[in-house]
């Protein structure tokens, strides 16, 4: 079997998979790929960040929930790319509830 077969019928698989499946199966091989993005428990209280800079996730992902659209986020960050939000946006959808919990305790400091 062709590596191409290999990965069609890899997708066929994850494709029928649950949402939380998917996480997990995602979270298990994050390591072995490079994601854009970096965890260290010195920088940012440990939170994921965009590779080689201070700015979470979390910050990114609640700002476009607050309507800065990704040009808006990208004129205010300017060291950011275009696949640095791709790798953010993909990071948050499969580690949802840990950026949701940063951002409610984020919120909670503001109080």
């Amino acid at each position: 079997m062709s590596s191409v077969d290999v990965v069609k019928q890899a997708e066929l698989v994850i494709a029928g998979m649950s949402k939380d499946d998917r996480k997990r199966l995602f979270s298990k091989f994050v390591s072995d790929v490079d994601t854009g993005i970096e965890k260290d428990s010195a920088v940012m209280g440990g939170a994921a960040c965009i590779r080689q800079t201070r700015i979470p996730v979390w910050l990114l992902y609640r700002a476009h929930q607050l309507g800065l659209s990704e040009s808006d986020i990208l004129m205010s960050y300017p060291g950011l790319t275009a696949a640095d939000l791709v790798n953010a946006w993909n990071y948050a959808e499969a580690n949802i509830e840990e950026i949701e919990l940063h951002i409610r305790e984020e919120e909670a400091v503001q109080k």
